[in-house]
């Protein structure tokens, strides 16, 4: 498994990692350890986001121009809570439609 999501990519167009976006997205949404290990576990999983765990990433423009061409913008996009009955309720009172 580890093998085909391992990207190395074109060096001509971006320095690409040894993982792409969307095994990492997958690792991360399976939240278990044992799936690093097809990586080489953590130590693994640094080495090839070029990262280390005391230092952080070398984050000079080039790096990070690097990560986000790689896997995108690192946002964090905040869910929004399901509305509730009372909610609804608010949003048709306020609603000239339904009165």
């Amino acid at each position: 498994m580890a093998d085909s999501m391992l990207n190395y990519g074109n060096p001509a167009e971006v320095p690409m990692f040894r993982i792409n976006q969307e095994c990492l997205a997958i690792l991360v949404q399976a939240n278990d350890i044992d799936s690093l290990q097809p990586f080489g576990g953590m130590p693994g999983l640094m080495a090839a986001l070029e990262t280390n765990a005391e230092t952080g990433i070398r984050g000079e423009a080039g790096d990070l121009y690097r990560r986000h061409k790689a896997f995108g913008p690192n946002l964090y996009l905040e869910e929004k809570p399901f509305p509730t009955v009372v909610d609804g309720f608010f949003r048709l009172a306020n609603d000239p439609n339904f009165l």
